[in-house]
């Protein structure tokens, strides 16, 4: 990433600069009024002379005492600045400022000043590009690469301690009709309402991620079988009470639920969330908000339809 597009980001005010000749009682309630820790100090041409900030000032009091009003910026402001370009690469300049300690860094593009950023500017756009990189844009939930490595990591878990463990998967039928009925839009809505759905019907260590456009997968951790089912019914039962607007000609909305059990013939996470899977697409079959689960490699068809 470039230093524009982190620019483009963090969508910023205009910056504020100063003058080297103005009071440095000026300068501190500038950066008082405006709550920032530094301001650039540049010429009439913007071009960058230094940096002055909060603990510049301080350091000023502490050393000159009274005559500290009568000091200028230009006597206290830190004159070798290190300064950036927009067309810089954003991580080595992170790199850069971490290891010269530096908190502030002015973005110059053809020699004048456009922007300041701070090390915190550039951890926030960072964390947000992490955790951009787990989640589905869409609903918020986990995608599912990082679902895989989660599921991966609870796999292991189980054959390590022996606890219990499951996976479901659940399909929203008919949502290709409803992209085609309703447009795209009222499908994309549709699967923000079930992540809410899947959300408030599980508990909050439930791992929830979408795997595909019309499915979502639960991991269901140290869970036993009956509390497992008992949790996959509650969520088509707030499917089938929940108010939301299907698409035009549809007269409800419902799902179809597979719920695969781990047992010791297992060799993988994803071979039980293929299965979950596998049981999802045999409960379309069957009938509208059906759950269908495994056990012992047995499959159990539990119709919860109304």
């Amino acid at each position: 990433m470039r230093i524009q597009e982190l620019l483009s980001q963090l969508n910023q005010p205009d910056v504020k600069l100063i003058q080297q000749d103005t009071d440095l009682l000026e300068a501190a309630r500038t950066l008082c009024t405006f709550n920032i820790r530094a301001l650039p100090v540049v010429d009439s041409e913007k071009n960058v002379l230094g940096i002055i900030s909060k603990r510049d000032i301080v350091r000023s009091i502490v050393n000159s005492e009274e005559k500290f009003f009568q000091h200028k910026v230009k006597d206290t402001m830190t004159t070798a600045v290190t300064t950036c370009s927009p067309d810089d690469n954003s991580n080595e300049i992170y790199q850069t400022i971490s290891t010269k300690k530096i908190r502030h860094i002015p973005v110059v593009e053809n020699n004048k000043l456009i922007a300041m950023l701070s090390i915190r500017d550039f951890e926030k756009v960072r964390e947000a590009n992490k955790t951009q990189t787990l989640m589905d844009e869409l609903t918020g939930l986990y995608n599912l690469r990082h679902l895989l490595s989660l599921l991966n990591s609870e796999f292991s878990q189980y054959r390590r301690f022996h606890s219990r463990f499951s996976v479901s998967t659940i399909i929203v039928n008919d949502y290709n009709q409803i992209n085609t009925t309703a447009g795209y839009a009222a499908g994309d809505e549709l699967l923000k309402s079930m992540a809410d759905i899947l959300g408030e019907s599980t508990r909050a260590f439930d791992i929830i991620g979408r795997t595909a456009d019309d499915q979502f997968v639960i991991i269901f951790r140290n869970t036993d079988r009956k509390t497992a089912i008992r949790a996959c019914e509650r969520v088509i039962k707030t499917v089938k009470t929940a108010a939301l607007v299907p698409a035009q000609g549809m007269k409800h909305l419902s799902i179809s639920v597979g719920l695969a059990i781990a047992n010791i013939e297992d060799q993988s996470g994803i071979s039980i969330m293929k299965r979950s899977g596998n049981l999802a697409r045999s409960a379309v079959d069957m009938s509208n908000n059906c759950l269908e689960v495994d056990a012992d490699n047995n499959l159990e068809n539990i119709n919860s339809a109304a």
